[in-house]
């Protein structure tokens, strides 16, 4: 009898510490700090800022990425931090933005490009740069592309541009239409931009 008594009481206890040990584990409170501690160390690439008064708002907001480059003919990792800066007035409908990359190398993190363009959106391509703003009260966006080492502009157009390459050569060919020509008396549409390679 004494010996039966002596094995329920065992597993009480048992039971009672998995029971702990499981409550511990699913608390959902824990496991979220636990995730945001762990997420916010390793993922701390983002850093966000934001100034506000009665007659604008300041937002600054800071994010690194690694970018596979074309420089000199040569295929190479980078690490790109992206800054973009945001002043909005008032009442105003449209906003002032910038955004600034510099540009580092991937082993020694030396400092090797700064671009700053007047820009809503950008993306970075092996080649060049994608710069977007958005366009007010219906107008299309207005966009650019630019290359990267030399921060020469080679293509305008809205919204969207067309690229062609010829097979088994480095020949490129880039078409963008643009609507700021549009004279509807004349029956103009607009321009049709096209150029031949990046301007290196």
């Amino acid at each position: 009898m004494r010996f039966l008594a002596l094995i329920i009481l065992i597993t009480l206890f048992a039971c009672s510490d998995k029971k702990k040990s499981l409550d511990k584990s699913d608390n959902p409170k824990e496991d979220s700090q636990r995730h945001k501690n762990e997420n916010g160390k390793w993922n701390n690439h983002n850093d966000s800022f934001i100034k506000i008064d009665s007659f604008q708002s300041q937002i600054k907001n800071i994010k690194y990425t690694e970018e596979f480059l074309n420089k000199d003919n040569h295929l190479d990792d980078y690490v790109v931090k992206e800054t973009r800066e945001i002043v909005s007035s008032l009442g105003a409908m449209q906003h002032d933005s910038k955004i600034t990359l510099d540009f580092f190398t991937r082993n020694q993190g030396n400092l090797i490009k700064t671009i700053t363009k007047s820009a809503d959106a950008i993306s970075i391509a092996t080649d060049y740069i994608h710069t977007t703003r958005y366009g007010c009260c219906g107008s299309e966006n207005y966009d650019e592309l630019c290359a990267i080492w030399t921060d020469q502009i080679f293509l305008t157009f809205n919204s969207k541009f067309y690229q062609i390459e010829i097979p088994n050569a480095h020949t490129k060919f880039y078409f963008g239409y643009l609507a700021d020509a549009r004279d509807e008396e004349k029956l103009i549409l607009g321009k049709l931009y096209f150029t031949h390679d990046l301007p290196f």
